[in-house]
């Protein structure tokens, strides 16, 4: 029995030392490139950035850094008159050339949106563009829940975090890849990188989560092509982003102002797909690492931080912490493998008692989202389906009722169309159809596929 739990121990406190060894040369990673001569971005890349939303916090602060390592600077913002004031301040204090390109991020895909990208390629066209920072984001309506936050506020995060980033870096990489280098930077959160879930700020967080996996996509698609592209993710910066609320629950020193975020940055173009450029972050991101994902998602949901302090283990602590580390991950592995055990074993619910009669289904016409609709009239509930093809959708709701005597209604949406009046009308139809009804299940099934093919091959309306 003793040799039994000897040998669980050093098991566990394995775990425990391999981990904290990862995080050691994390932190060495972290102090040679602090202590190595900072890369010339100039002639690495080019002379020419493109930096979005320059005018105010961190972007003004990047903006000023890039200049001070000698870049020309093209700005992209909407307040012609902030423009001018930070294009000529950069321009008189750092000697270098700047542009100014109008442009309300929030109108992307709209007539003056498509306009303002005709005039940002016009302004890059023929320069040397060697860093592209897509900077501009979006979190307000700040922390509510889904349900109580406006819908256009919602889609209006969507555009610029995750439409708008997409646009841009389709009309600047193409120069990259001609030129056969670059650095595209793209400003994610640590709230969707570094923690298992940000709740009420739900939109915020899915479309920075967006930005990690289409930088790391874009990194492996590009690298070999001397471009390197990145997503920094900071926690919180001392910006108009972060209120005041949001602040103050954190220690000062672990919110950092933007002009020590952007010295950070600056040092981290061109290392790795994905970073925390400043220490306090970073310190963070480790932290967050030890805590398990359900009592994560109860310390953000009651807002009710709490703070431990550290204190400096003796060798036989520090080999119980390792135990104790080891243990935790060992302990919330068995448990995630058990809740899925127990989730297959468990007779499946009555999701018709339980949620409610109907369910609407998106793109229930073949594939996954026809057998989910099946599944769910087997299961006794009634279905509103959605999809572009009228006949399909005939054709499925009436197979679906003939096979599980369900009632079904179909509403005929082309989902490519929201956004613009034809698409309007399909929602106002939707609306019309649930009205009324007692809708406990949503299915969000619908999906485009483009075929494969490097981001700047392939035209940015699809």
């Amino acid at each position: 029995m003793a040799d039994a739990v000897s040998l669980w121990l050093v098991v566990l406190g394995s775990i425990g030392a391999l981990y904290g060894v990862a995080n050691f040369f994390r932190v060495l990673r972290y102090l040679a490139l602090c202590l190595r001569q900072p890369r010339d971005l100039r002639r690495r890349y080019g002379s020419w950035a493109v930096i979005t939303s320059p005018t105010s916090g961190l972007g003004r602060s990047m903006a000023v850094e890039l200049a001070r390592a000698g870049l020309n600077l093209v700005l992209v913002g909407r307040d012609p008159a902030k423009l001018h004031d930070v294009s000529e301040k950069i321009a008189r204090c750092h000697g270098v050339q700047t542009k100014a390109v109008v442009f309300d991020l929030s109108l992307v895909s709209t007539a003056e949106g498509d306009e303002a990208m005709r005039r940002l390629r016009d302004a890059v066209e023929g320069l040397d563009v060697g860093v592209l920072v897509n900077n501009a984001g979006v979190a307000k309506p700040g922390a509510l829940y889904f349900h109580e936050a406006e819908v256009e506020s919602l889609m209006r995060i969507v555009r610029v975090n995750l439409q708008v980033l997409t646009e841009v870096t389709a009309s600047v990489l193409p120069g990259m890849v001609e030129r056969g280098r670059g650095a595209v930077v793209n400003v994610g959160s640590g709230s969707a990188v570094a923690l298992p879930s940000f709740p009420l700020y739900s939109v915020y967080a899915a479309t920075k989560r967006y930005v990690a996996a289409f930088s790391k996509g874009l990194y492996v698609e590009y690298k070999n092509k001397g471009i390197d592209v990145q997503c920094q993710a900071p926690f919180f910066v001392e910006t108009n982003m972060a209120s005041s609320v949001v602040k103050s629950s954190f220690y000062p020193q672990f919110v950092v102002t933007p002009d020590a975020c952007a010295r950070a940055a600056v040092r981290w173009i061109g290392h790795g797909p994905l970073c925390m450029p400043n220490l306090a972050h970073q310190v963070q991101w480790w932290f967050a690492g030890f805590v398990p994902g359900v009592i994560n998602d109860a310390y953000r949901l009651a807002k009710n931080p709490q703070h431990r302090d550290m204190l400096r283990p003796s060798p036989a602590w520090f080999f119980l912490s390792l135990v104790l580390v080891g243990g935790v991950y060992a302990a919330a592995f068995s448990f995630r493998l058990l809740a899925y055990l127990a989730l297959c074993l468990r007779r499946p619910s009555d999701l018709r008692c339980g949620y409610g009669a109907w369910a609407v289904v998106t793109g229930p016409t073949s594939g996954i989202g026809r057998s989910v609709a099946l599944e769910l009239a087997r299961r006794g509930i009634n279905l509103v389906l959605l999809d572009l093809d009228a006949a399909n959708l005939q054709e499925t709701s009436d197979m679906i009722k003939s096979r599980h005597a369900v009632k079904t209604k179909a509403v005929v949406f082309d989902l490519s169309l929201v956004g613009t009046p034809q698409g309007d009308e399909a929602m106002r139809r939707l609306r019309a159809a649930i009205d009324g009804l007692d809708v406990g299940v949503l299915v969000n099934n619908a999906g485009v596929w483009s075929s494969m093919a490097y981001l700047h091959e392939v035209d940015v309306e699809a």
